[in-house]
């Protein structure tokens, strides 16, 4: 889970221009990741308010991926994160 935090982390998120209305903000990301590190579901169960910020968001996290696999410790062949993903305007 640490290393897709941290490879998001990495990720600049900017709401389009047309599309942001309150300058910077928070949406939270719903990604499930396979074994393999890739991306098999995307969502975002607290969006902006903006559907050209939230189409941003979703576009740089499938830009980002694949992520890397899990560790072998887990016991589950896919693993679902909840991230809270900061954008800001387009600078």
């Amino acid at each position: 889970m640490l290393q897709v935090v941290a490879k998001l982390s990495h990720t600049r998120f900017y709401a389009l221009s047309q599309g942001a209305r309150n300058g910077d903000g928070v949406v939270v990301a719903r990604l499930t990741v396979a074994r393999d590190g890739g991306l098999v579901d995307l969502s975002l169960p607290k969006q902006s308010g903006s559907a050209g910020v939230d189409s941003s968001v979703l576009d740089a996290i499938r830009q980002a991926a694949p992520f890397a696999p899990l560790p072998k410790a887990f016991a589950d062949n896919r693993f679902t994160f909840i991230v809270p993903i900061n954008y800001a305007p387009e600078r």
